[in-house]
């Protein structure tokens, strides 16, 4: 506990509601959330079961549509719930011990593709597969969440960040809905 405060209850205060994140939740998968799938060996693709508590660390236990992740991105982007200092360790790349430098900083992969800095991160549990793809200078994101564990989305993802590299002032405003 933090401040009296659950980590669901921090993550809701001070993340979720701040940015507008609705459906984002951390604990359990929320009503409707998708079924992993994962196969073994040639097998066919099978339902997976969530996590047991506990084993999803590395995601902090928390699930969250492609929408609210884009909505993250472009609150880290614009400060608004990091400091300039916190951004800059999450964006800077690190260096080993022997010096060799390391695209990755506190959290984020760092890359420059066609001259922009494009962050990155992409994270696995057991069924699920996610792609995070974000060019600040032009609040441009690209999110592939699969639930399917060995159906590489890497490639697709590449192609679709390619493309808005490529074409920044072409990336077209969709009406309607936000995708769920």
């Amino acid at each position: 506990k933090v401040s009296g405060l659950t980590m669901g209850q921090l993550l809701e205060q001070r993340v979720f509601k701040p940015v507008g994140m609705t459906h984002s939740q951390y604990g359990t998968p929320p009503p409707g959330a998708a079924s992993g799938h994962d196969a073994f060996m040639l097998g066919k693709p099978e339902v997976r079961r969530p996590e047991a508590a506990g084993w999803l660390l590395g995601a902090a236990n928390v699930w969250a549509s492609a929408n609210d992740l884009a909505k993250w991105d472009l609150a880290f982007a614009s400060g608004t719930l990091l400091d300039d200092a916190a951004r800059r360790a999450m964006t800077t790349p690190h260096k080993t011990s022997e010096g060799r430098e390391i695209l990755y900083g506190c959290g984020l992969g760092t890359r420059i593709r066609n001259g922009e800095l494009v962050l990155q991160h992409t994270g696995a549990v057991d069924g699920f597969q996610s792609y995070n793809t974000f060019v600040p200078r032009i609040r441009a994101a690209v999110i592939v969440l699969s639930n399917d564990f060995h159906a590489d989305a890497g490639d697709l993802q590449d192609a679709l960040v390619n493309l808005v590299l490529d074409r920044p002032n072409d990336i077209p405003l969709i009406p309607g809905p936000s995708a769920e």
